[in-house]
């Protein structure tokens, strides 16, 4: 009974160490970030601020110009949330040389356990590190995502707390906050080529004139009629053998129908094991870029407005539900789940060490839904 009290009493004192070094980490970041933008985060929180994945893009754009080209610098939906924090990993493997084992995946930042925030502020530290932020002072760092109710830290963090309260002298003088970069112009859609004009129509050629009748000739006078001769008399005629009745050709059997095999249903099924073996397949791209098109065409050329909005709804409650499962689903579920929209012959041909960010993009690429 004794060691159990035990063992709950260290366990409560890791979580109480683990979280007041998430609560430092977070302020020492969080100072550090309003530092590198010049202007405060946009919610109250570090990780509230994130979620949208917008400032992650503005802040390694700001370190290394043109990180990230293209995001969603106002997203509505989770999917172009998750793509923002996407394309900020991205940039860290590329731009800032974070090792790939130290990355996270976007559905951490969603997520409210303490494992998930470390290494989302992992990745963070070594961004800040990589781009000279070591000389940080945390004494004036704001408290981050530190709630209020949370155990206190030991006394010797505490120490540099009344100080916090002395005004620093270089905040004496606010700095102006950066005006919005006005967004690109839209270029403008292309003129429609004139259509050509239409050939003029050939002119009937003239009707040949009909030629003149002949003249009739004269009728020749009649000769006059020999004298009949006597007519010999008959032979009789011979009685033909009738000729023999024609054999019909034999009709030719059936040639049997093969019958059709689930073989010939699978030919058409789309292959996966270029995926599983990290390759590209440029066909796929292309099929779906060209349905892609059809299918706009025929939307836009026979469904009116009102059917649009129908299955625009459709399809956005569709899209919510694969998100939701992804944020929510285990390692094993979302293998289960990346098989089901057509990855590998089974579950056990997707590796069980699969990351959450290849399957995750498998689905959104590639997936199709039954």
């Amino acid at each position: 009974m004794a060691e159990t009290r035990e063992n709950r009493s260290m366990t409560a004192s890791r979580k109480e160490e683990e979280l007041a070094d998430i609560d430092e980490k977070t302020a020492v970041l969080t100072a550090w970030i309003t530092t590198v933008l010049k202007k405060k985060l946009p919610k109250p929180t570090l990780r509230e601020s994130l979620m949208d994945g917008v400032l992650f893009c503005e802040l390694a754009n700001a370190l290394k110009p043109n990180s990230v080209r293209r995001y969603h610098k106002r997203p509505r939906m989770l999917m172009m949330k998750m793509e923002n924090i996407a394309f900020f990993l991205t940039a860290c493997g590329g731009r800032f040389s974070v090792p790939t084992s130290a990355l996270f995946t976007p559905p951490d930042v969603h997520d409210d356990d303490a494992s998930s925030i470390g290494a989302v502020l992992r990745v963070l530290e070594y961004v800040r590190q990589e781009s000279g932020g070591d000389s940080l002072d945390t004494s004036n760092a704001p408290s981050g995502d530190a709630p209020d109710d949370k155990p206190a830290a030991p006394a010797a963090a505490a120490a540099p707390a009344p100080a916090a309260a002395e005004p620093a002298p270089a905040a004496a003088a606010p700095e102006p906050e950066p005006q919005p970069e006005p967004e690109p112009e839209p270029e403008p859609e292309p003129e429609p080529e004139p259509e050509p004009e239409p050939e003029p129509e050939p002119e009937p050629e003239p009707e040949p004139e009909p030629e003149p009748e002949p003249e009739p000739e004269p009728e020749p006078e009649p000769e006059p009629e020999p004298e009949p001769e006597p007519e010999p008399e008959p032979e009789p005629e011979a009685v033909p053998e009738p000729a023999p009745a024609p054999t019909p050709a034999p009709t030719p059997a059936p040639e049997p129908v093969a019958p059709v095999t689930a073989a010939a249903d699978s030919a058409a099924a789309p292959d996966s094991n270029w995926y599983l073996k990290s390759q590209t397949n440029a066909a796929v791209t292309t099929a779906q870029e060209k349905i892609t098109s059809e299918i706009l065409s025929v939307i836009n050329g026979e469904l009116s407005v009102e059917n649009k909005r129908q299955l625009v709804a459709a399809v956005s409650a569709q899209v919510s539900a694969v998100d939701q499962k992804i944020l929510y689903a285990s390692n094993d579920e979302l293998r289960t789940l990346a098989h089901s929209f057509g990855l590998g012959s089974s579950v056990d041909d997707i590796p069980k060490d699969a990351t959450r960010t290849f399957l995750v993009d498998f689905i959104l690429k590639f997936g199709r839904s039954n």
